[in-house]
């Protein structure tokens, strides 16, 4: 029985035939309190992802190279620690912080709706696919797409959607609801309101989450700096500088005049 075999055991698992979001969900199913999945023969890759219609696994995963995978294979069936490492010398014995960064975006006052046209999109598309997530290995019925928004319809809450970098992009849905299309993680559904800016990568256990909060831009030594506008600036010469230049250029006809009448005067001797 895998429940008495693997409960309360660390699950060493090789990659491939189904998800790596599977695996994790059938370790924690028979009690396991962790899973590691080493690497086939194909390229490995930095982050294990998601199934968006399957549950979110709570025991911890990771995805190890091929070799780490044969020397714990060696290991299977023995006590052995499983500690945390790292190869950059970061003290992981610390906690994880997330830093909260609250401000008031520059485009708070000309931005009407989340997503407007022009903007580079995120399309949430949903497959009508038969069957439990587990059986349709390797395909899913979510897709994500990065596309256009070419016009935006407020009376329904719909986007017009175009695809210009996908090939045979007629396959893909051009109307879009904005709650399937979001604009840097925000759905284009959502109203006016405190949101998500942008959201920093993890480094050194730690990431910094900016959030946009309309109530701060209310406060007047808050409020975003105005753009400069490009200021013309007319270079027109004084009284003074005309003056001047008409002397000089007196002096620099007189100069030629006697010049020439120099130059007379040899040619007659």
């Amino acid at each position: 029985d895998a429940v008495e075999r693997l409960f309360g055991k660390i699950v060493l698992a090789k990659r491939g035939n189904c998800w790596f979001h599977v695996k994790a969900l059938r370790a924690q199913a028979v009690g396991a309190r962790g899973i590691i999945v080493y690497n086939d023969k194909r390229l490995f890759v930095q982050n294990m992802e998601g199934v968006d219609e399957l549950l979110m696994p709570v025991i911890p995963t990771a995805l190890v190279e091929t070799d780490v995978g044969e020397r714990l294979l060696k290991l299977v069936g023995q006590a052995a620690k499983v500690r945390k490492y790292s190869p950059d010398n970061l003290d992981i014995s610390q906690p994880f912080t997330t830093n909260l960064i609250m401000h008031c975006a520059n485009d708070w006052q000309d931005r009407r709706q989340v997503c407007a046209v022009g903007e580079v999109v995120d399309v949430k598309i949903v497959s009508p696919l038969i069957g439990e997530p587990e059986s349709r290995w390797p395909k899913s019925a979510v897709r994500w797409e990065r596309g256009i928004v070419a016009e935006v319809f407020s009376h329904n809450d719909s986007l017009l959607i175009t695809y210009p970098s996908i090939q045979n992009s007629e396959e893909l849905p051009t109307i879009m609801t904005g709650n399937l299309t979001f604009r840097e993680g925000v759905p284009c559904s959502a109203k006016s309101g405190a949101y998500i800016d942008r959201m920093l990568e993890p480094e050194a256990c730690s990431t910094d989450v900016v959030m946009h909060v309309p109530a701060l831009c209310a406060h007047r030594d808050l409020v975003p700096l105005p753009s400069k506008e490009t200021q013309e600036i007319s270079c027109v010469a004084t009284e003074t500088t005309r003056q001047l230049l008409a002397e000089r250029s007196l002096r620099e006809e007189q100069e030629a005049a006697d010049e020439s009448s120099a130059d007379l005067s040899n040619l007659a001797g």
